[in-house]
């Protein structure tokens, strides 16, 4: 059996910019971890959890509100239509990229959204340097910002505000570069093999490749971060193991793209058997269910035979172990009987008192 996808589960929450936008369970979960963690230093801790929860949210908003507008290729009801918002911005699913590619403006489109987030990002440490306070630029803490002497800024002024949400829009933009899908990174690499006309083979090995690298990478640093007390190190883990899915689905998808694109091309099959191909996939699809539901019932009801040819077998094997001990009784008396077989002999005359009396 093969393991399932982390497909992101479908919670809509409306339309924009052309788009279906559904949110990732891990959209509404995210706050939650953080509102935890905060939990322990008491209400201060959760105060300035809060405060860094809408410091993640004006990051995701800019890259939803920023989102390119839908390609005219793509219906509203395209599959390749859905956006979905994760913790880390927008899940771009694979599709994308074969669609993205049809367009010269394909790859500028692309990384509108992640450049948002990195001129907030630039302009929230400017502001912050013409008053001489420094912002963290390291995405694994969510310490700062600090002043010249490294004491930290009074917490809820203008510029601790200014600080946490440039720290926030950083962490996005960052995220964003990681070649690999879902990220606009990904798409960024596949649309650019594709302006070089890298052979298609070797683009979705390629793609493959740096997709696995980068989930290796982020659960190595994340693991070695987390060692070293930084609370991002779990976060970064959890983004490796989500992306490496991805990529998994991703190379599934790319074989069954290279297996139908080698029927075409060989002439075995044309476009107008493709419809009666897909046809009789889904027929063998629902075939296949039907199958493993009746080798489920089968196997059902010889649990429940099996269940009843034991209990069978256990009443007989009781009744000749009764016969015995009531002979044993009538020669020796029943102060030579030991005391598990007189355990035995209360059972079954609970039993037989038990039993429903026959009418008539």
């Amino acid at each position: 059996m093969k393991p399932p996808d982390f497909e992101p589960l479908p919670l809509k929450i409306g339309r924009w910019r052309g788009w279906r936008w559904q949110a990732h369970l891990l959209l509404w979960l995210f706050p939650a971890v953080v509102l935890v963690m905060s939990a322990p230093a008491g209400a201060s801790g959760l105060a300035v959890g809060i405060a860094s929860i809408l410091c993640w949210l004006s990051a995701v908003s800019m890259q939803i509100v920023i989102c390119p507008q839908r390609p005219i290729l793509m219906t509203p009801d395209d599959e390749s239509a859905v956006m979905t918002v994760w913790p880390l911005g927008l899940w771009q699913d694979g599709l994308f990229s074969s669609t993205w590619r049809l367009f010269d403006q394909g790859l500028s489109r692309m990384v509108q959204a992640p450049l948002g987030n990195l001129a907030t990002a630039l302009l929230s440490g400017l502001i912050l340097r013409i008053f001489q306070v420094h912002m963290s630029w390291n995405p694994l803490t969510m310490s700062g910002p600090w002043l010249t002497d490294s004491s930290l800024v009074r917490t809820w002024s203008v510029l601790w505000w200014i600080g946490r949400i440039g720290h926030a829009h950083w962490v996005l933009a960052l995220a964003a570069a990681l070649p690999a899908m879902p990220l606009a990174g990904g798409q960024v690499v596949a649309i650019f093999l594709d302006k070089i006309q890298w052979p298609e083979t070797e683009a979705r090995r390629i793609r493959r490749y740096l997709a696995f690298g980068t989930c290796i990478g982020l659960i190595v640093t994340g693991s070695a971060a987390a060692l070293s007390d930084y609370p991002g190190g779990y976060c970064m883990m959890l983004a490796g193991l989500l992306i490496g899915l991805e990529a998994r689905r991703q190379a599934r998808r790319d074989a069954a793209v290279a297996f139908i694109e080698a029927f075409l091309t060989s002439g075995l099959i044309d476009d107008d058997e493709l419809e009666g191909f897909e046809a009789a996939d889904k027929w063998y699809h629902q075939s296949s269910l039907e199958m493993i539901r009746q080798w489920h019932d089968r196997k059902r009801n010889s649990k429940i035979q099996n269940r009843k040819m034991r209990a069978i077998a256990q009443e007989q094997s009781d009744h000749q172990r009764l016969d015995q001990l009531l002979v044993q009784i009538q020669a020796v008396g029943m102060k030579q009987i030991k005391l598990r077989d007189k355990w035995f002999l209360k059972r079954m005359s609970k039993r037989f008192r038990s039993r429903p009396k026959k009418m008539g």
